[in-house]
């Protein structure tokens, strides 16, 4: 088998994807590699993987949307929610997937229809949570000119789908919302909005379970193999 070579591409390149597919390539006995890529330029990055036998691209933020006009063919989940974070490329051909939807399904699901939910950020992921939760009672906040409007509002649950917590470990909050009782994080790495919630006593949902679910879906798209989930909690990244 020839070597595969698969990439990520971000404006804040992390080592996470790298981790787990570095260990699922070895465990399947796959010859493929997985490479993360900082970028500012997502036409570049697409035109070198084109050029240099890239077999698929993994995208993260910010460039979920703006990956969309250059795909061949995209899912009826890219198309409904306009964010696309899986890319296979098969005979030059870009074939877009969300697989951002099924982490999403997964960490929303015991989010009652009473709660009041605040979602922060109003990029790819953000009004995605947000179109799949419109039958909530839902409000989006996003940073406008450096300034936040409704952050601060109460809510049952709070959604962070900001940078903050991934390119830097600060929080959205000086002080989280004394109603919150959980807080729906898309970081994977500690962070300071995590530290909060473990002081108030709020339950916090780190990004690992939306991207166990995400990596898995992702997996089966690039190699055609079905994972189990034991197998990457064996793998799971301290």
């Amino acid at each position: 088998m020839s070597l595969q070579k698969y990439i990520s591409v971000s404006k804040y390149p992390g080592k996470t994807g790298e981790h787990y597919y570095t260990n699922f390539f070895k465990h399947y006995n796959l010859n493929a590699t997985y490479t993360a890529i900082g970028t500012d330029n997502l036409k570049s990055i697409v035109s070198w993987a084109l050029d240099n036998n890239i077999c698929g691209i993994s995208v993260s933020m910010p460039y979920k949307a703006e990956i969309i006009s250059l795909l061949d063919n995209a899912s009826s989940e890219c198309i409904d929610y306009n964010t696309c974070n899986t890319v296979k490329i098969i005979d030059g051909k870009l074939f877009g997937y969300n697989c951002d939807f099924y982490g999403m399904v997964e960490v929303t699901k015991n989010i009652n229809k009473s709660d009041t939910i605040t979602i922060l950020g109003n990029g790819a992921m953000g009004s995605m949570f947000a179109k799949y939760l419109s039958n909530y009672n839902v409000t989006v906040c996003a940073r406008n000119n450096g300034t936040w409007k409704n952050r601060h509002n109460n809510a049952d649950v709070i959604i962070n789908c900001t940078g903050l917590g991934t390119s830097t470990p600060s929080s959205p909050f000086a002080v989280i919302p004394k109603q919150c009782k959980l807080v729906i994080d898309l970081a994977v790495a500690e962070n300071q909005l995590q530290q909060q919630c473990s002081i108030s006593g709020i339950k916090y949902n780190s990004g690992k379970e939306f991207y166990k679910n995400q990596f898995l879906n992702q997996f089966k798209i690039y190699t055609g193999i079905e994972p189990k989930g034991l197998i990457y909690d064996r793998y799971e990244k301290i």
